[in-house]
């Protein structure tokens, strides 16, 4: 009997969501992490009076994310979407992504700096002259390969291998109405 319900279980579909591939059966949900709070180093902008930036981090507890994933050489994570058509999902606070977005395309994946027990993420910019500019710092985004399973289904595979340290996937796209963007899809890469 309870062979019967775990092959009737592996049938169904994963909920939306990003999973981590632990290897072609087994898939693990990556919960997203709200951010606690941020921080900007006006310091180096005092010195040039106003004159360079200064980066604005988004803070995340810890050192580490309890999404924990060990090094491995195929390393794969799967999105996925909400097909428009299913009227039975309900969007709330913790799962709007996978309704508003269709594709990977509109998240980047992210190495996290580690500093004094927290993770930080920069996510701007800002100048006492030109105003201030919200993004995500290039030079820390990791491309990735995307391969559609189906509509709604993709395998997102690093370019380049993940080496140990802290990692997110951040959305990009269009924020609805009455939602807000203050969480990161977490892990952390371990040998």
């Amino acid at each position: 009997m309870s062979h019967k319900k775990k092959s009737e279980d592996e049938s169904k579909e994963p909920q939306s969501g990003i999973y981590y591939q632990i290897n072609q059966k087994t898939k693990k949900k990556i919960l997203p992490t709200v951010f606690s709070g941020t921080k900007t180093n006006t310091l180096g902008a005092a010195f040039s009076y106003g004159i360079a930036s200064s980066k604005v981090k988004a803070l995340l507890n810890n050192a580490q994310s309890p999404n924990i994933i060990k090094v491995e050489d195929d390393m794969a994570f799967i999105f996925y979407f909400v097909p428009q058509e299913d009227h039975t999902f309900r969007m709330g606070a913790s799962n709007w992504w996978f309704r508003s977005a269709t594709s990977p395309n509109e998240f980047v994946l992210v190495k996290l700096s580690v500093k004094k027990g927290q993770r930080e993420l920069v996510i701007g910019k800002v100048n006492a002259y030109a105003g201030s500019s919200s993004s995500i710092d290039a030079k820390a985004t990791i491309p990735f390969a995307i391969e559609s399973i189906n509509e709604h289904t993709f395998k997102i595979t690093p370019v380049e291998p993940l080496e140990p340290g802290e990692y997110c996937f951040v959305y990009q796209g269009m924020i609805p109405s009455g939602c807000s963007n203050q969480s990161v899809f977490d892990f952390s890469i371990q040998e």
